[in-house]
């Protein structure tokens, strides 16, 4: 058919400072280009088109804006809201990347009577386009005489997904089509995709993608193994598991997917984000309805004052909450004494203590909390405790201090997993082993520190989108030139890096502890490295 909006004919067819050099120059994909001329902010919340656009601070309101005013090689981090336009890459070599952010989950495009995205002018495989759903559309996607990258999309409810013309080479993967009633694909390819009635194309399935609630605009898949609910915060179990689970791309990075995530991307939106659903091919180990990993530790000096959180045990939508100096009164409580033990029944896993307990009237807290599902079953929690007044805590042991397998490291101005790092050379192989750069200090990657063992697990999100995932803790160079500890870092704080600073959006622990290897690099001369695609600065001890 040939359609006109907008004044537009389109023809449709219907049916990481330290030691190591050479950070700034990166080659490679998209998720490479980490230092590149700009990173612009749009946010449908609270952004402003008349803002710089320069930081999360001062966003755009609308994608469109942002693409104007980007230039090749730029980024674009689109926060989660709902953008009502049509989005046109004009030509542009530049990444489109929706940012995963809490209970918001992921940016949502629509434009009801029109197309929600354009190429056709020219587009290669250097425009991207990667981690938005698209909904409530004409037409999902339009492609004339352009070859960009889709990637990590989940288009649904629209007329049409996507339309190809005029020679398109478009490279389209990890896409879940469903509900587009004219159709989802015409005139291309796709690989890994979930299509709703099948179509040619390596690693491609078909039928329901098990979203969780399309009516109430929640993407995610479910999964035996555990999926984000992102209304109550925590991560629940399903009784059955989306088969767009594991089922990406082979060679797509799913580092940025909380563990265990079967060493592979998920299809959608949600794919190789903080957000993507666990694999349901890995059986769960230590799971429990108890409350579980208290901060500050139990039996921890705590005398800065800060709020205490917890881990959400399986299927908790709401924590009861205990908390006294009198150790027998927190562990016997129920929520009708009155003792001023039971704090209440609250929604968010943190609370903030009373102000008077930080003194030496208040030596040691006691505290439990005990969890509630969505049927008003209660599980009785451990009890915990701290110190209120004392010495302060040494910090964690050293070699204790790691990251995961697949982290990235900064090695010869490569970035590779640290789990890949040779000290002392690799017989044929392609990773150096040279912890350099332009500061005073140099050294060589003198032992890679392997750990086995069951390990608490943060996850760290970044103003760039991009994650670093810390077992245990470790310390990070922040703006103001302090070390801060994992425990002690806060949204909102930046992190410093060889190019500056960035800061911290997210920062939460993995639903469950990761089981298996973590690693740590010790630097001839030094104690520091840099750690993900950002380069954050790290120190061992």
């Amino acid at each position: 058919m040939i359609g006109q909006a907008n004044g537009v004919t389109r023809l449709t067819i219907s049916g990481f400072f330290i030691v190591l050099v050479g950070v700034a120059s990166v080659s490679g994909g998209e998720n490479d280009r980490t230092f590149g001329p700009n990173v612009y902010y749009v946010n449908a919340v609270v952004g402003d088109n008349n803002n710089a656009g320069l930081s999360s601070r001062t966003p755009f309101a609308t994608i469109q804006k942002g693409i104007d005013t980007a230039s090749d090689g730029d980024r674009i981090l689109v926060y989660p809201g709902i953008y009502q336009e049509e989005i046109d890459f004009s030509g542009k070599a530049i990444v489109v990347r929706g940012v995963v952010e809490g209970a918001a989950g992921v940016p949502v495009l629509q434009n009801p009577r029109d197309f929600a995205v354009s190429f056709y002018s020219g587009e290669t495989r250097d425009s991207v386009l990667r981690n938005i759903v698209i909904r409530n559309s004409f037409m999902g996607v339009f492609i004339s005489g352009s070859s960009p990258t889709l990637t990590n999309l989940t288009i649904v409810d629209n007329r049409y997904g996507i339309e190809v013309y005029s020679g398109s080479e478009p490279d389209i993967s990890n896409i879940i089509f469903w509900n587009n009633a004219g159709g989802d694909l015409f005139g291309s390819r796709v690989r890994y995709s979930c299509i709703t009635h099948g179509h040619d194309g390596e690693g491609n399935i078909n039928g329901n993608p098990l979203l969780v609630d399309l009516g109430g605009g929640d993407y995610h898949l479910y999964s035996e193994r555990g999926r984000y609910w992102w209304e109550h915060d925590v991560w629940i179990l399903d009784p059955v598991s989306s088969p767009c689970i594991d089922a990406g791309d082979p060679n797509a990075d799913p580092a940025n997917e909380p563990l265990p995530n079967g060493g592979r991307i998920n299809m959608g939106a949600y794919g190789g984000t903080v957000q993507a659903s666990l694999s349901p091919s890995e059986q769960p180990y230590l799971l429990s309805k108890k409350a579980a990993n208290p901060y500050p530790a139990d039996g921890a000096d705590y005398i800065e004052g800060h709020v205490i959180s917890w881990t959400a045990g399986l299927n908790a939508v709401l924590h009861d909450v205990y908390f006294s100096s009198n150790e027998d009164a927190v562990a016997n409580g129920d929520i009708s004494n009155k003792t001023g033990t039971y704090r209440g029944r609250q929604a968010p896993p943190s609370y903030t203590p009373p102000e008077g307990i930080w003194s030496w009237h208040y030596p040691s807290a006691y505290w439990r909390i005990d969890e509630v599902d969505s049927e008003g079953n209660i599980t009785k929690g451990d009890v915990w405790t701290f110190r209120t007044v004392g010495p302060p805590s040494p910090g964690p042991p050293k070699g204790r201090t790691c990251f995961t397998s697949e982290t990235g490291v900064w090695v010869d101005g490569t970035y590779i997993f640290i789990s890949s790092v040779c000290p002392g050379g690799c017989v044929g192989g392609i990773n150096g082993t040279t912890a350099r750069n332009t500061l005073p200090y140099l050294g060589r990657v003198r032992e890679l520190q392997v750990h086995e063992g069951i390990f608490e697990c943060y996850d760290i999100i970044l103003e760039s989108g991009n994650g670093i995932a810390v077992a245990e803790n470790h310390y990070f160079l922040t703006e103001s030139g302090q070390w801060v500890t994992l425990q002690n870092l806060r949204v909102g704080m930046k992190l410093q890096t060889p190019r500056g600073s960035i800061g911290i959006i997210g920062l939460t622990k993995k639903p469950l502890p990761y089981m298996g290897k973590v690693y740590n690099l010790k630097i001839e001369g030094s104690d520091r490295y840099l750690v993900g695609k950002d380069a954050v600065i790290v120190r061992d001890h």
